[in-house]
């Protein structure tokens, strides 16, 4: 299939938008209404723009959807460029029913590319179309998967249906609607597909290629955690509402950052204000510098950075459930560990701190609607974390492994995985160990990367913020295109941190940034190369 670019100039955009500021016109499954602005004749240019959107009506869109959708409102909207939205509702069933409700938008200059947009969390609304992929010409879907839940209310998780309609038969199910509503709308056979996301967006990603690789040519995933945080994070919280005297206020842990920052930044061989690998940081290092916390203090620190293992020595990922957070970017750990407020102020209905609003709603989904994970979850009791973890893989949140993810590469697919340094929801050394665990899989790092790229983003906070580059996933996408569309493989990113204008080379797993003192200065990514240091045990 070759591709089909439409790229419209500036001036041609200004032209064909002054010329649909004359057409409104607006379509709901319950009647019609057309409104013409009064004494302006249509010209040819409207009645092409007119004759573009002829199949915005609801009985078109109706005729092209499969058995299980409803389609319950079709509307001509202007925006970058004028274009047709469309809103339904998806049954699913076995086990259901339950219903997933989505939109697609189809604006009238069509680059014949499609973006599914995956969002992150438990997705719980449907969103809109962003007008920068409208203005290019994208097809744009999006779904709740099939829940109306939002942090930190997860009683989706309670429901079998809606637990994997959620998981990734939600999303499934929206791409095989939309895209059969975007072919019909544009008479279409083929187009290029993609599914972008991070977080409970990227896990959406990783799920669905490894489910259905047919429903995607391409997918960027950040940070896709397979949901194996939530214990983590719940055992960082009980501590906090077990051990009160040990809470941290934003104060401190702002002075934490600047320590941190001060004594580790030279680790990567560069002092630029950002530690590009915390895994060098141990706690046996953290403990002197950080000496003006108490002894409860530090030993919440050394709990959030030690990993979460299991109790009988099993190993998953060198023993651990869930490895260690970094100590970098720890301001943040007021909104995600510690709260704003002592742990004594906790709120069951208040996301503060993200760690007590995940560990509540996820245990009582799965345990039941009174349990306690502060008082009723022991970590050291194997038999407890064996049932939270068969209970969570039974709801589908699993981690896609290597052999599920080959099917989307035998069917051709491509995906790039990123991954935030300081990230303190997801982590990142879980992506790496999943990335590796790839490689064995596959024995190469070429046959590996033939399919799936891995990008680390340095001292980025989760899906974006802190100190490092905030365009990942943008530029992620933008070599996804290149990759899957022209053969270009991406072998590193250029990004931005556009509030001090640096940029950032990130290079593909295991390649790491090296700065080269004779190429300019220290934030301009040209003065960076890519260089293979790294070589993981087999």
């Amino acid at each position: 299939m070759q591709p089909m670019r439409q790229y419209l100039n500036d001036f041609e955009i200004h032209v064909r938008r002054r010329l649909v500021q004359r057409f409104v016109c607006v379509l709901t499954v319950g009647g019609a209404m057309a409104a013409l602005v009064p004494g302006v004749a249509l010209g040819e240019a409207d009645a092409a723009l007119q004759g573009d959107m002829s199949g915005c009506t609801p009985a078109a869109i109706a005729s092209a959807v499969p058995d299980n959708t409803t389609v319950t409102a079709v509307r001509v909207l202007d925006g970058p460029q004028i274009y047709c939205r469309v809103d339904g509702e998806i049954t699913s069933m076995a086990p259901g029913p339950n219903t997933i409700n989505f939109m697609v938008a189809l604006p009238v200059e069509f680059n014949g590319r499609y973006y599914m947009i995956n969002q992150g969390g438990n997705s719980g609304r449907v969103p809109n179309p962003p007008a920068d992929l409208l203005a290019h010409g994208y097809a744009i879907a999006g779904t709740d998967t099939g829940n109306q839940d939002s942090f930190p209310i997860y009683n989706y998780l309670s429901d079998p249906a809606a637990s994997l309609d959620q998981a990734w038969r939600g999303t499934h199910l929206t791409a095989v609607t939309t895209q059969q509503i975007t072919r019909s709308f544009y008479g279409v056979d083929d187009m290029y597909r993609y599914a972008v996301g991070c977080s409970g967006g990227g896990r959406l990603g990783f799920t669905v290629a490894s489910t259905h690789p047919e429903d995607f040519d391409g997918v960027v995933s950040g940070a896709p955690g397979g949901g194996i945080s939530y214990p983590a994070q719940a055992r960082i919280a009980q501590y906090g509402r077990l051990y009160p005297e040990a809470w941290i206020s934003p104060s401190e842990l702002a002075l934490v950052d600047e320590a941190i920052t001060e004594a580790f930044d030279g680790l990567d061989g560069v002092v630029d204000g950002v530690i590009w690998d915390p895994r060098q940081i141990s706690y046996a290092d953290v403990e002197p510098v950080l000496d003006f916390l108490t002894d409860d203090q530090l030993a919440w620190v050394e709990l959030i950075m030690s990993d979460l293992k299991n109790p009988d020595g099993s190993e998953d990922y060198s023993g651990a459930i869930f490895p260690g957070y970094p100590i970098t970017q720890t301001s943040a750990w007021s909104f995600w560990f510690m709260g704003s407020n002592p742990p004594t102020e906790w709120q069951i209905t208040s996301p503060n701190p993200a760690a007590y609003g995940f560990g509540n709603a996820v245990f009582r989904a799965y345990f039941g609607e009174n349990f306690d994970f502060v008082t009723d979850f022991d970590f050291s009791d194997q038999n407890q974390l064996d049932y939270f973890m068969n209970v969570h893989n039974a709801f589908s949140w699993h981690r896609s492994t290597p052999a599920e993810l080959d099917r989307f590469n035998k069917a051709g697919g491509k995906i790039i995985i990123y991954a935030d340094t300081s990230d303190h929801g997801a982590g990142f050394e879980e992506f790496i160990h999943q990335y590796e665990d790839m490689w064995r899989y596959y024995g190469s790092w070429q046959a590996t990367q033939d399919f799936a790229r891995f990008f680390l983003a340095p001292g980025t906070a989760h899906c974006g913020g802190g100190v490092g580059p905030q365009d990942v996933q943008s530029r992620a996408f933008d070599a996804l295109v290149e990759w899957v569309e022209n053969g270009i493989e991406p072998d590193q990113l250029i990004t931005t941190r556009p509030a001090t204008g640096r940029t950032f080379l990130l290079c593909a797993y295991p390649d790491r940034a090296r700065y080269q003192k004779n190429k300019g200065a220290i934030d301009d990514a040209t003065a960076w190369e890519c260089q293979r240091e790294y070589h993981p045990k087999r």
